[in-house]
């Protein structure tokens, strides 16, 4: 229930005293008799527990909750919606209501207009008609506050309720697909993985329906629930659906373009000798680009799947659409499909003409004309052609990745090194995960919804969607961008790999794919807020971030800090993350069970790193092969070869070894380096030597 406050409307200069005695008797009367006639009680602005101070500025810091400028929604009395409304040039409105555009004027109103279309007459529902009666006005924010624009909408006799818009971030960062702990391309729980930084991307944006990617391959599972949706026609999932056929004329080309009943895409392959058993569809071209032979199926989970809605997989977009197009085949005995380059170049064609922003091509290709002219003509529209480099693991480019034009797309595994199969060179753009890749598939030898299924499987097939699917996401966001300005965006939206692969400097493109990296991120990482665990901050933070960690946070898992970029892990924040209570709100680590330390510090680690505000227990020390003899060492922390800052911390109740066992520094060891310590209180610990404190080279 709404609480509302009652806001009085203002009376004309002459006899204030009889309309103060009126207003009241009114109010009076809405008190103790309970009238609801909206024509006698005053209107009335939500008393929901906004901050009216609170407004979005454009541009400015994003905070969940803020109220949107210029913009208020409105419901009219019953019997009193404008019959028309017109702009008035330099600002204002023309409704034939005095008192409504008087207030439009002095606020500067540019637009009034139903909040919800209404269906014909015969198809609304009684709920429709509070609906039909609620609009959105859209005003100069320069010219009045929101709350000020607000009261004057009050006062105005028609409506009976003002609110303001609010913008809310996504509830969730984490979809609740349970198939997300095996989809380590879009989170790798395990620092430095190579994932494509999914977890970063998703805070500003997760796909939009309004972008389209054409998957030209084996087919596509349009029944698969987490593609085609749970529907009795399939239509409420990620598959594109060509709307003007859907609501066509069964056996007519009712869009004109060339393919009747083209409802979900098209099958191309025709005239293909053999069959398997079961048998499948390769005689005539057909509007059922139904797979076959599952390879298209987990391409399409790459690039989009139906996403936190609780079953299967989740992708790199939620929503942007699969146009599918089945080009391929499976020749019997075969292990794997095939695809003919005339119903690729078809599809090329097909993609164009019915408006795709993203084409991928995971299969090999030669440069016949066909392809040739069919590529250039979609190149020319603005269309981003994806192709995998190959599984030959040689230099050898396709036809496609040869060009310059489309981007060519090596895979790597969990750790960022180069997929043991993938092709590389001088040619390939960029690089993206492909071993294991968890997504969706088809089972033909199934039955029913069986044949719905999963799979994790290898080769920059599945690399080259997930880049498509990288472009589809950063045309979502950036929708204005040419074709060249969103390859350049994107080939930029990398981590560099080379490091990590020796003797393949410059053959693996730009880098792995990092959709962070399309933003400029905030260098100010809340968690839980913003990110769910402490492990995926310090995966997409930049050198010299910051991670603030809520007070009331528990931590159970024992933490590896790193070596390889300076960052800050700051503790003890309040819910708002502006202040930090230091005395008795630090972030408390505590393991449950098992044996290590709870705090490791990587060798290599410089003053870069800062470890600050928690406190730090239940830790078992392990056993360390070190100088002076091996030992259990650092229960709490446990320093080795590095130089931390370490402050504000609290280390208590930990231990390192047992009465029979070798144990040194129950609450901190180190073992070489120059840590810098600050304000750390040790407490409460045990060992066999140095219970509190135990430095060796240190």
């Amino acid at each position: 229930m709404h609480c509302r406050v009652l806001l009085p409307v203002p009376a004309p200069a002459s006899r204030p005293r009889i309309r103060s005695i009126l207003r009241i008797l009114v109010v009076a009367a809405v008190v103790l008799i309970g009238t609801t006639a909206a024509e006698e009680a005053p209107a009335r602005v939500t008393s929901l527990d906004l901050d009216w101070n609170e407004v979005y500025v454009p541009g400015g810091e994003v905070r969940d909750g803020m109220l949107l400028p210029g913009r208020l929604i409105v419901r009219f009395a019953p019997g009193a919606t404008p019959e028309r409304v017109a702009a008035k040039s330099g600002g204002g409105l023309v409704t034939g209501r005095l008192d409504l555009d008087r207030v439009a004027e002095a606020i500067g109103a540019r637009a009034l207009e139903p909040l919800f279309p209404m269906p014909p007459v015969a198809r609304r529902t009684p709920s429709d008609a509070v609906l039909e009666r609620t609009w959105v006005m859209e005003f100069d924010p320069e010219r009045q506050s929101l709350r000020a624009a607000a009261e004057a909408l009050a006062s105005v006799g028609t409506i009976e309720h003002v609110e303001p818009d609010v913008m809310h971030r996504f509830a969730v960062t984490l979809p609740d697909d349970p198939n997300l702990d095996l989809q380590w391309w879009l989170r790798n729980s395990a620092y430095g993985g190579g994932d494509i930084r999914a977890l970063a991307a998703w805070h500003y944006g997760t796909g939009s329906a309004d972008v389209t990617v054409c998957v030209a391959d084996s087919g596509v599972d349009w029944q698969h629930p987490d593609l085609g949706g749970t529907g009795p026609d399939y239509t409420d999932g990620v598959v594109w659906i060509n709307q003007t056929e859907w609501n066509g004329t069964p056996g007519v080309d009712d869009d004109g373009n060339g393919f009747v009943d083209d409802v979900r895409g098209w099958d191309f392959v025709t005239g293909v000798s053999g069959a398997q058993s079961p048998p499948q569809d390769v005689s005539v071209p057909d509007n059922d680009p139904m797979d076959y032979e599952s390879h298209g199926t987990s391409v399409a989970g790459c690039v989009s799947a139906l996403s936190d809605n609780g079953i299967g997989i989740a992708s790199t977009n939620w929503s942007t659409r699969v146009m599918a197009c089945r080009i391929g085949w499976l020749p019997p005995g075969a292990d794997g499909g095939v695809v003919g380059m005339s119903f690729a170049a078809q599809s090329l064609h097909y993609a164009r003409i019915n408006g795709a922003d993203v084409y991928n091509a995971s299969w090999g290709s030669s440069g016949l004309d066909i392809v040739v002219n069919a590529t250039n003509a979609a190149v020319s529209a603005g269309m981003v052609i994806v192709t995998a480099a190959g599984n030959a693991n040689n230099m050898d480019a396709s036809y496609l990745s040869s060009r310059p034009d489309v981007v060519s797309v090596a895979a790597t595994a969990q750790s960022d090194g180069k997929a043991s199969f993938s092709s590389y060179g001088p040619w390939v753009d960029i690089s993206a995960p492909g071993v294991a890749t968890h997504t969706t598939a088809y089972d033909r030898y199934a039955t029913g919804e069986a044949r719905h299924t999963y799979s994790s499987p290898n080769g920059t097939s599945f690399a080259s969607p997930i880049v498509a699917g990288g472009f589809a996401f950063a045309k979502a966001l950036f929708p204005d961008d040419t074709r060249e300005e969103l390859v350049a965006r994107v080939l930029a939206a990398v981590d560099d790999i080379d490091p990590v692969n020796r003797g393949y400097e410059n053959m693996l493109g730009s880098g792995r794919l990092n959709l962070g990296k399309l933003f400029d991120l905030p260098g100010f990482w809340k968690i839980p807020e913003r990110l769910p665990t402490l492990i995926d901050a310090m995966n997409v933070c930049a050198p010299g971030d910051t991670i603030a960690l809520a007070s009331d946070l528990l931590l159970v898992e024992r933490l590896v800090l790193p070596d390889d970029k300076p960052m800050s892990i700051l503790g003890g924040w309040d819910p708002s993350y502006t202040t930090r209570d230091l005395a008795t709100g630090l972030t408390e680590i505590a393991p449950p069970g098992g044996t290590g330390s709870t705090v490791k510090v990587s060798a290599g680690a410089g003053p870069g790193l800062v470890f600050d505000g928690f406190r730090i227990t239940g830790g078992k020390a392990g056993l360390v092969s070190a100088e002076p003899v091996q030992a259990r060492y650092g229960g709490g922390v446990l320093v080795r070869d590095a130089s931390p800052v370490l402050r504000n911390l609290i280390i208590e109740g930990n231990q390192a070894g047992l009465e029979t066992e070798l144990g040194a520094g129950g609450g901190i060891a180190v073992l070489g380096g120059s840590p810098l310590f600050e304000n750390v209180v040790v407490t409460g610990n045990s060992a066999r030597r140095g219970a509190g404190i135990y430095v060796h080279r240190g």
